[in-house]
């Protein structure tokens, strides 16, 4: 017992490492499409804002 040393994947240490690689890079993949759909959002809302007060000016110019 003291000399052996244990050869055996148990499958403790994440499998293979193209597996974990290809994990690794989905995960990515998923957090940069999270951060492009917030900046998309974000930029959404603020051409929003943007239109909307043009939309006001020119109802403001229509004769009452």
């Amino acid at each position: 017992m003291g000399g052996q040393s244990v050869a055996s994947d148990t499958g403790t240490n994440g499998g293979d490492p193209t597996e974990r690689q290809e994990g690794q890079a989905l995960s990515e993949y998923a957090l940069l499409l999270v951060f492009i759909f917030a900046v998309c959002i974000l930029a959404i809302g603020a051409l929003a804002v943007v239109v909307l007060g043009e939309w006001q000016n020119f109802v403001d110019l229509l004769p009452k």
